[in-house]
């Protein structure tokens, strides 16, 4: 396993090879539950001292409460305390933004996963890849739209439509970047992406990666 040095020598967990981390989830600043994650190598243990290194927190409304390092296990007493898989963790409750913005927090996340890892990660990427549910139609009949003019030769000529450029496009790049380090081939992400086409450039990443793992599977 590759090792990518994300911590400062001084730092606590540097070059700790196993740790629990214990999370808080909160809803409107109250404690929901607490999520016990164990991470297994070195690699594991940097990914998550780096994403929670910014602010505490590894998305919005889970924040880090402890480390434990160098433990064999931890004994849950509570019924407000789940053990959650390093693996469920990383991909259901970190915001994918926080790993795919930052390259040395992407790769030793990737450097981190075992082959079962990255076949349990593909498997939960696919089975989170669902169709959008749609709110219902309207009720009310949506009126007839106006036909559609052909823009006038002098105003084209002034106006030259310009189309989207994947190569300038910094969150098509992110996207690309972030199918592959999951394990896509880079075909198969380029056809994803480029089916977003220049709405990758409205989106936020997270929602941008999600329809394009769901564009994917519905090809």
């Amino acid at each position: 396993m590759e090792s990518t040095k994300l911590l400062r020598v001084n730092h606590p967990s540097y070059d700790c090879e196993q740790a629990w981390f214990l999370f808080a989830m909160t809803v409107g600043g109250q404690i929901s539950r607490l999520l016990l994650v164990e991470a297994k190598n070195v690699q594991a243990v940097q990914t998550i001292e780096r994403i929670v290194g910014y602010d505490g927190h590894v998305s919005t409304g889970c924040e880090l409460l402890t480390v434990h390092r160098q433990c064999p296990s931890i004994g849950i007493r509570s019924d407000l305390v789940s053990e959650t898989d390093y693996v469920d963790f990383m991909i259901d409750v970190v915001d994918p933004a926080r790993i795919i913005s930052d390259p040395l927090t992407a790769k030793a996340f990737q450097d981190s996963l075992t082959l079962e890892d990255r076949e349990q990660a593909l498997q939960k990427m696919d089975e989170s890849s669902l169709p959008i549910k749609e709110d219902p139609p309207d009720p009310a009949p949506a009126p007839a739209p106006a036909p559609a003019l052909a823009p006038a030769p002098e105003m084209a000529k002034v106006i030259p439509i310009r189309g989207f450029d994947p190569a300038e496009s910094r969150s098509y790049q992110v996207v690309m970047a972030a199918l592959t380090d999951l394990g896509y081939k880079k075909a198969q992400a380029k056809k994803a992406v480029d089916a977003l086409g220049s709405r990758v450039d409205e989106m936020g990443l997270e929602d941008a990666i999600k329809v394009a793992l769901q564009s994917h599977h519905k090809m």
